[in-house]
């Protein structure tokens, strides 16, 4: 699923891909995960959180920024999808680690979406929202700079990118 997506997405920045459609594959990707009866619930969980993500990405950038150009969506909703996906894969390795050591990595996540905002939005109660609720696959903030988190955790976790 996740070289489909990538291979997805890099074709669509490779070849010109109309306006927002790497928002648009991403967000209906995940809208198909969150109204398939047969996805998981981590599955569903995590797309439901890209949904909000993106909705809130959407939303905020045009109530904010002069001109949202359709680069600006596209590389946010390819970096979430970055970000996720190696989250997901974080996960995954640590089943066999202690409570402690997965909290841990979680916290790294954690702390690269709080401290790489966006928009600098102050509404605490709608950014940290999957936070607060504290019971959330993903507590992550939305008001996330994705390119710059994913890069915080990748030097956090000490993965290089490939070139």
């Amino acid at each position: 699923m996740k070289t489909f997506l990538m291979t997805l997405l890099l074709a669509a920045f490779s070849y010109g891909a109309t306006a927002q459609e790497i928002y648009k594959i991403v967000y209906k990707n995940a809208e198909q995960l969150v109204n398939n009866p047969t996805t998981s619930l981590t599955m569903a969980k995590i797309a439901q959180f890209k949904l909000s993500e993106l909705t809130y990405l959407r939303q905020k950038a045009f109530e904010t920024m002069p001109e949202v150009t359709d680069r600006f969506l596209d590389v946010q909703a390819y970096y979430l999808s970055e970000f996720m996906s190696l989250y997901q894969a974080e996960l995954v390795k640590s089943t066999k680690e202690t409570a402690e050591a997965r909290a841990k990595k979680v916290m790294i996540f954690l702390d690269a979406t709080v401290s790489n905002p966006l928009f600098d939005d102050k509404d605490e109660d709608t950014i940290y929202a999957y936070i607060n609720a504290g019971t959330e696959l993903t507590p992550f903030s939305l008001d996330t700079d994705w390119q710059k988190a994913l890069a915080a955790v990748k030097a956090q976790l000490g993965i290089k990118d490939e070139q």
